[in-house]
């Protein structure tokens, strides 16, 4: 079994923190969905290969996307679309979506439990 695959299904448990000036930007966003406030869970599966990522802020159809290394290293925020993937349903008629940035590393999913941000 992959580590993007892994058994329990649960998130990874690292976090990361943002600089205030960096939460204040991307809360005063337009159309901003969230007040940016620290810390952010990473949104992967345990066991995931390369960096940690975290949804911050969405705003229209853009996701703010945190990516990180090591515990306490330097956090990068950029831009990107959402993940057009669309899962199987889990209710008929309901339409399910990678909630993850185009292009990730690993499987299309839903959040597991505990939502986008920390």
């Amino acid at each position: 079994m992959s580590p993007e695959t892994a058994a329990d299904g649960q998130r990874c448990p690292a976090l990361a923190w943002l600089p205030a000036a960096t939460l204040r930007r991307l809360s005063a966003l337009e159309d901003g969905a969230y007040v940016v406030v620290n810390p952010h869970v990473c949104m992967l599966l345990t066991g995931h290969t390369g960096d940690h990522l975290a949804l911050v802020q969405f705003a229209g159809e853009t996701g703010h996307w945190a990516t990180w290394t090591i515990p306490a290293g330097p956090v990068s925020v950029e831009a990107a679309e959402f993940c057009p993937a669309c899962l199987p349903a889990t209710d008929a008629g309901d339409n399910l979506y990678c909630h993850l940035p185009i292009g990730h590393n690993g499987p299309h999913g839903p959040v597991p439990a505990g939502g986008a941000t920390g």
